[in-house]
């Protein structure tokens, strides 16, 4: 694992190639990302951001090229794998679940947790990063 700044490295794309049939969708992206940090994609319409999130989340398979998380390599591992090790994606801006709560949206990104103690802490930890502070109290009523 590579350090940076004192922090490993955790998620690795080295030359990823990906297509949809014959088109070249990604055209050799590499990316490193430390612990602890915050990265973003930016790009116009049809740059490959969704392509890139699709392919690390292993919905779609690159031809060429590496995904490593955690110091694994996770180019091959099907998609419902790479959620249990940690990658998931929230699509932003979709409504998917316009009639949840806050608290029932976050549960349903959780559902395969088995560790009740472990997501509260992390349902604690998005709500001390968020807006959403005065409705921390909802979630701790519902772990009990």
């Amino acid at each position: 694992m590579t350090q940076a700044s004192g922090r490993g490295k955790i998620l690795e794309l080295e030359d990823v190639h990906t297509y949809y049939g014959s088109i070249h969708a990604i055209k050799g992206i590499s990316i490193e990302v430390f612990d602890g940090e915050v990265v973003t994609l930016i790009g116009a319409n049809g740059a490959g951001k969704s392509t890139t999130l699709r392919t690390i989340n292993g919905l779609n398979r690159p031809r060429k090229g590496t995904i490593t998380f955690q110091g694994r390599n996770i180019t091959s591992t099907p998609a419902h794998e790479i959620v249990r090790r940690g990658i998931a994606q929230s699509p932003e801006g979709r409504r998917l679940f316009p009639r949840m709560s806050v608290v029932e949206n976050l549960e349903m990104g959780a559902f395969q947790r088995t560790d009740r103690s472990g997501l509260k802490e992390d349902m604690d930890r998005v709500f001390r990063r968020s807006t959403i502070r005065g409705r921390r109290s909802c979630w701790s009523s519902r772990t009990r």
